[in-house]
Formats: structure tokens, sequence, C-alpha cells
């Protein structure tokens, strides 16, 4: 790009700009003029939003049916900004591709009696046949000109021939590929995966225990595992939905905390939608925004699964794109080390400083899969890395990425447990991020999180690594608090019975509230977290508020701390139509309802996915990234 960058839609780089392909560099520099010029940051945008149109049509077309219509596409497409005919050119021609490739593949794949180099050849000879109007734009001639010229292996197995194709044509930036062959692993397999059993929480007399005491979550892999499933049609395994996960995938709008507490606390009670007599009280926690500007240094070391089990394209191929991503967001005073375990475990970049993109962008790149997990050892070089590069008040932390599975090495998912909490006792905490289905290992995953001051999050496409590595960089790297605790005690004049919605992986003993050597979770700088209790009141609601219902007291350390502080809030009774609660309440409720069913709960009363469909709807709010519209279609599957 020249010197003084201008905003041109027939400049083909902001097609790359838009499809996440433009080197790092000259993004910055688009970006810059952007900020500049409202009107081409509006017209990007517009662009933008017409774009994920188009992915979510492509998942829903390809999940729903074997053969792909184009109507709703062009529907999707119908809002683009008129000003950028030549661009918006690009988007339908680059859409009209995936489509084309992805209806052939699915033939292809149906024909169970071709060999993969055959299934392969006659995918890429029919796409190298495909009529491409002679306006299209140069790349995407070449493009369809050039995949019947690409080399087919012939002894390659079916999975690597499907992962190389889908790499090298770019079906997999849609997210709706690695989808598929998600569903074909499963059938042919049965698949592997492992959930912790979640035996649902009851309610509780308040007469015989007025106590409920648990420790905070922010992790929020269980949401992303869910949409996968249900965007494959598919309903989720029961253990897999934890609805804690669902409800703070999402962002609410409490205040922000004033003061030294680093967040602040929001309590609210109002009439339960499903259960007729019930309330819910719902306690809100907002963590402090910290500018990107303002936020310290970076000590990272990507961890990264190369196992046999990782070359899927939804698994490593995916995990290079979204590491890319996030290197892409540092600057000079980062730094980067990537380590890799198979059978053997390699320090394949050392710390390096993000000034260095290039290094660190060609090591992702030369990343491959094969081989025995042998996951204990990299998390023990891992740590030695981070431990030498160790920032003194910056973000130290190791990014695990891997499907869970460790067959090499120590195998016992409780000793790694027990490895992670030694380690994490040095400052230096962990990310744990689940790739892939059809051997995820879930319930690993979240222990290693949970005993590494981390947190854990699943990533299903590009989507969600943007919303964690770009919309919530500061949150997914800088830590506000650990070791974050929630002891409610409810007032048995008032409170006949409770029940918390989620958190039964979080069960502390009240006794452990105050012991500060009892691990429990971390909230990152912006994090919003909600916890939900239905409860039954002792006597029947009256206008107005009344006595205190129950008092929230939170314990918490600082992240280098190990002395824990306390907070103290009580709620009064109130019997606040729902209808006129918060928008947070209003929509964490619909998220916890939709668990609920999910779960196929025995306390679901008279809820109903249409009563959460409903009740969504009407408390979507400002939804800046748009995740409760997304919801809301979400939903919609399961009304169809």
């Amino acid at each position: 790009m020249s010197e003084m960058l201008r905003y041109d839609p027939e400049d083909p780089r902001w097609t790359a700009y838009l499809l996440d392909e433009l080197a790092a560099e000259e993004r910055t520099r688009c970006e810059a003029l952007l900020e500049r010029d409202a009107a081409a940051r509006e017209e990007i945008e517009a662009l933008r939003d017409t774009l994920e149109s188009v992915r979510h049509e492509l998942r829903t077309e390809l999940a729903e049916a074997p053969r792909l219509d184009p109507a709703p596409l062009v529907a999707a497409l119908k809002p683009a900004a008129p000003r950028s005919e030549r661009l918006f050119f690009y988007l339908i021609a680059a859409a009209a591709m995936m489509l084309a490739a992805g209806a052939i593949w699915w033939d292809q794949r149906a024909s169970r009696d071709l060999a993969p180099a055959q299934e392969e050849l006659a995918r890429r000879e029919a796409l190298a046949s495909a009529e491409v109007p002679m306006e299209s734009p140069a790349p995407v001639r070449a493009w369809f000109s050039g995949v019947a010229a690409k080399s087919v292996p012939g002894a390659v197995s079916r999975d690597r021939m499907l992962a190389a194709a889908q790499e090298q044509d770019g079906l997999r930036s849609l997210g709706y590929v690695a989808h598929d062959a998600d569903r074909t692993m499963l059938q042919e397999t049965g698949g592997t995966e492992t959930y912790a059993g979640l035996p649902e929480n009851p309610f509780v007399d308040v007469a015989g225990e007025r106590l409920s005491t648990f420790s905070i979550d922010v992790d929020t892999a269980s949401y992303t595992n869910v949409r996968r499933f249900l965007e494959m049609g598919q309903d989720p395994p029961r253990d897999a939905v934890r609805i804690e996960e669902l409800v703070n995938y999402f962002e609410y709008d409490d205040p922000a905390p004033r003061g030294d507490v680093p967040f602040h606390v929001a309590l609210e009670m109002a009439r339960c939608p499903w259960k007729s007599g019930h309330h819910l009280v719902r306690i809100g926690l907002q963590g402090k925004v910290i500018a990107r500007d303002q936020r310290p240094a970076s000590n990272l070391v990507f961890l990264i699964d190369v196992s046999g089990s990782m070359q899927n394209p939804n698994k490593l191929p995916l995990v290079q794109r979204s590491l890319a991503l996030l290197v892409e967001e540092l600057d000079a005073r980062d730094r980067v080390a990537i380590v890799t375990y198979a059978g053997s475990t390699g320090l394949v970049l050392p710390s390096t400083s993000c000034g260095e993109r290039r290094a660190i962008f060609e090591a992702i790149e030369r990343l491959g899969a094969g081989g025995s997990t042998n996951g204990a050892a990299g998390i023990q070089l891992a740590y030695e890395t981070a431990r030498e590069h160790l920032i003194a008040g910056g973000s130290n932390r190791v990014i695990l990425c891997t499907d869970g599975d460790f067959n090499v090495g120590i195998t016992d998912p409780e000793a790694l447990v027990e490895l992670v909490r030694t380690k994490a006792a040095g400052g230096i905490f962990l990310t744990a991020l689940g790739f892939g289905m059809g051997n995820l290992k879930d319930a690993t995953l979240e222990k290693l999180a949970d005993q590494g001051n981390g947190f854990y999050d699943y990533i299903d496409d590009m989507r969600e690594a943007r919303k964690l590595f770009v919309n919530e960089l500061t949150g997914t790297l800088v830590a506000i608090a650990k070791d974050v605790k929630i002891q409610v005690e409810f007032a048995p004049e008032q409170v006949r019975s409770f029940r918390l919605l989620g958190y039964e992986n979080r069960a502390l003993a009240h006794k452990d509230f105050a012991d500060d050597s009892k691990d429990a979770g971390e909230i990152g700088a912006g994090h919003d977290v909600t916890a939900l209790y239905e409860v039954a009141l002792a006597k029947t609601p009256f206008l107005g508020v009344g006595p205190e219902a129950l008092r929230v007291r939170l314990r918490w350390k600082e992240p280098t701390g190990d002395a824990s502080r306390l907070v103290e809030q009580s709620l009064l009774v109130a019997d606040t139509a729902f209808s006129a609660a918060s928008e947070n309440l209003r929509f964490g409720a619909s998220v916890a309802l939709f668990g609920m069913l999910l779960r196929g709960s025995a306390h679901a009363g008279s809820g109903t996915y249409a009563t959460v469909h409903e009740l969504a709807s009407d408390a979507v709010g400002t939804d800046a990234h748009g995740e409760r519209r997304a919801f809301l279609e979400l939903v919609k599957r399961k009304l169809r």
C-alpha cells in the first residue's frame, strides 16, 4: 500500500482485510485509516456484517441439507453498501466459490466406494471446470483454473486429504466445513469425547442450610461446544451443557467498579418466568476495564499439541490461524515462545519479541501434526520457558491448544492437574483452549484450567478466535483478581428454599470460603460474571421491597497476592415483575433456561424453547458484537 493510504473499494486489499488475510503491517495501516475516515469505516462495517450473514447462511445450509441452496445467500448479500459495488462483487464471487466447493465436496464425500485420492481428484476437476464469469476478479479466476493443477497424493489418509484440500482451497475460513468434518468423524468412529458427570443442583431448604458457597467461573467453552453440536443438527451430550458457561459467554452492562475493588457487584430479584410463585436472583460481577494501550506487557508461551489426533482441519490448522490472529494484536512490548508436544517435546520458537512478528508467523506456519501425545513433558517445558522470561508486573501465561488427548508420559488426568497446580504457584497463569470434535477431552481441559489459575474456552471457528483474541484481548491476557469465591447467606425468615443454576462443579465447602489455601477462579480485565438463583420466598410477596433476603460475600486475591480480601453486600426482598427487570437479568435467565432444556432439567417448569426465544428477543439490548442476536438464531434451530 502507498505511504498515504486512501480508501478505494476497488482495491482488492480491502477484500483481504475483510477476510482476515492481510499481513499484519498492512492490516494495521488499514485500521488506522478507518479510525480517521468515518465514511470508509461505516462502509467496511456494513460489508463485514454482510460477510457474517453469508457465513451464517453457509453454515445453516450445510447443516440442514445435502444440497446447498444459493437463495438465502442472495438475500443475505442484499444489504451491502451500494458505494462499494466492486468490493461487494468480490464478496459475492468468494461466497459463490465457497458454495460451489462445499456442494461438490459433499457430493464426493457421499461416494464411499471412491478412494481418497480419487475423491480429491474428482473434486478438483469439477471445480476447475466450473463456469466463472469473465468479469470475476483475476484472483478468483486464477483460483479456479489452478485447482486441477495441484498435486494429488495417492497414499494419504482420507482425513489428511480433506484437511489439506480445505486448507489449500480456503473453505476452512468460513467455519462450516469443520462442522461437517466433525459429523463425519462421529459417524465413522462414534467419537471418544469425554465430559465430567454433572448432576443437577437441587433445591435446598433454608431451614436446614442457609449457605451456598462456590468458586467463580469465567469459562465459556461449554457455549461454543454446544453451539457446534446444534449447528451440526445434533443435540449436545447432557454433561457438555454447563449452564453458567452458557450464561457467562455474553456481555452484560453492569456498572464499572470504583475504588480499589477490581469488580462491581450488582444484585437483583424478580419473578421467575418459568415457575409461578418463584423468583430469580441475579448476582453480577463487572471487572474493571483496562485500555489496550494501558495493559501490561505479556510473556506468552503457546503450548501446542501436534500429535496425530490434531491433524483435522478444525484442529491444528485452526490453532495456527487463531494464534496468528492473536500475534497480530500484540506489539513490541510482548514476547511469544512456542513449545510443541507429541511423542517428544520441543522448543519450536524461543521467546521472541513481537516486534519480530515475521519470525513468529513463520514458526506457526511450520507446525505439522503427527505422533502420540506426551502432554506432561510439554507442560513442563512451557512453564520453564515462561519462567525464564518472567515479566514482573506483566501478564505471564501459558496458552495450551489441544483436543485434550494425553496418551504418553503422565496420562492420569488427576496427575496432570496436580502438575499444573504446582506450576501455577509460580505466578504463571494457564489458558486452556480446546479444538476439534470426536476426541475432545473436555473434562481434563476444564480441570487443568481451573487448577492453573486460568480459564477454558473452546474454539470452533474463526469467529470465536476473533472474540477471544481481538474483542476481548485484555480479558484474555490480563487477570485482575484470582481465587474469587462467593458465599451467599439466605435469610430463613424471607427465603424458604433456593437453587443455584449451574456451577455444579464449582461448589466449595463452606469452611473453604475463608481458607486462602483453597483455589478458585480468576477474573480477567473487563470480564463480567453472572450467577443466578431460583428461590421460593417464605412469605407472600408484597409491593415494593421488604427486609433483607440474602447477603453476598466475596473473597478474592490480587493476581500476585497470597492473602484474600472480603466485600459484603445485601439484597432486599422484591416482587418485581420479570418484564420490569433489567435486560441483564432477563437475557441471562433466557440463556439459563435454554441450558436447562438442553440438559432435560427437572426444574424447567413451564419453560419451552419458544419461551427462551421470547424472553431473549425482548432483552437483546445494544449487543455490540451481535452475540445475543446470534443466540436467537441458535434457539431457532430448536424451534424447527
